[in-house]
């Protein structure tokens, strides 16, 4: 079987995000990193025997997630999200990897968030669609 890094090779090479801005690379985990370091959560979502991407007003494709808010666990932070984004409810997750980031910014883009360090973590996981996203400006 073909690994990931050799099936999607652009998927693990640094990456500079205009937003921050940041520098990102992606690795694969089979742990989550320390709570304290993680700012953001993904989730790549199956429902059944699909996958639920979202589509953002202007056309653009994008998995459910976001960032963390103040004195929020990440778990917390993915079901808000899959309801706000997906108007969808968690039923599993299982850890895939992680965007290590360093911020180039001179503070945090919110000042509980880490800080130049952090994680945004992925994983893949079930869920159903319950309700209308509580995001109007997401659709699924």
């Amino acid at each position: 079987m073909m690994s990931v890094e050799k099936k999607y090779p652009n998927l693990f090479n640094e990456v500079t995000w205009p937003w921050g801005p940041t520098r990102a690379k992606f690795l694969l985990l089979d742990k989550i990193p320390p709570s304290h370091l993680i700012g953001n959560i993904n989730i790549v979502p199956k429902v059944g025997n699909s996958w639920l991407m979202l589509r953002h007003q202007n056309g653009s494709w994008d998995i459910p997630g976001g960032t963390i808010e103040k004195d929020e666990y990440y778990m917390d932070t993915l079901r808000r999200e899959l309801i706000e984004e997906a108007g969808a409810k968690l039923h599993s997750f299982k850890l895939f990897g992680a965007w290590h980031c360093v911020s180039l910014a001179p503070k945090p883009y919110r000042s509980h968030l880490p800080h130049p360090e952090y994680y945004r973590i992925v994983g893949l996981g079930d869920v159903e669609v319950i309700q209308s996203p509580t995001n109007p400006l997401m659709a699924r």
